[in-house]
């Protein structure tokens, strides 16, 4: 031989050029920490579920989110869905024309589809916590935290959204733990 050396993985005989592996198993190498590894590509269920965490009640989405709260899954083609429309879809069947998804647990990143029910816009609008709470038919969060002047934020930008400040707080300190 005139001294260059040929990748190490076994039948190949292509000429070696960082840690002893040609270009195409040292990006194999690189990427799946296995040269070997001819990765095919992963399903959309491959990717959607190390980012649920199903260790409570909810199945909560860990991944990014939108201004409103809900959760974002997107695809490597560019697109994006709201991650719990496309757990339901996946797990129970598609929603019906004109049907949006109601949390029946309020939560609006859990994928959970016995928390989800398919309902019109309008009912989805009067079972949501702003219209019961304007209406003064909630005194509390869901996890029991007063509303109270100083406990609640009203965004006027988005429809009146109502949060509650103690449970956006206890949100926020832990996804900076994870």
């Amino acid at each position: 031989m005139n001294g260059t050396k040929t990748c190490s993985v076994e039948g190949c005989g292509t000429t070696s050029r960082k840690r002893g592996y040609c270009v195409a198993h040292y990006k194999r190498f690189r990427k799946w920490g296995d040269p070997t590894v001819i990765h095919t590509n992963r399903t959309a269920m491959d990717r959607f579920w190390p980012k649920v965490d199903k260790s409570g009640e909810c199945w909560h989405w860990q991944a990014a989110v939108n201004d409103g709260g809900y959760g974002i899954f997107g695809s490597p083609k560019g697109y994006s869905k709201l991650a719990h429309r496309f757990a339901y879809e996946k797990l129970v069947g598609p929603i019906p024309e004109g049907m949006t998804l109601d949390h029946l647990c309020r939560n609006r990143t859990c994928v959970k589809p016995e928390h989800l029910e398919p309902v019109t816009p309008d009912e989805n609008k009067r079972r949501g916590l702003t219209h019961r709470l304007l209406n003064g038919m909630d005194f509390s969060c869901i996890n029991g935290h007063e509303y109270t002047p100083a406990n609640t934020y009203v965004n006027p930008h988005k429809n009146n959204d109502v949060r509650c400040r103690t449970c956006a707080y206890e949100q926020q300190r832990a996804r900076k733990a994870a």
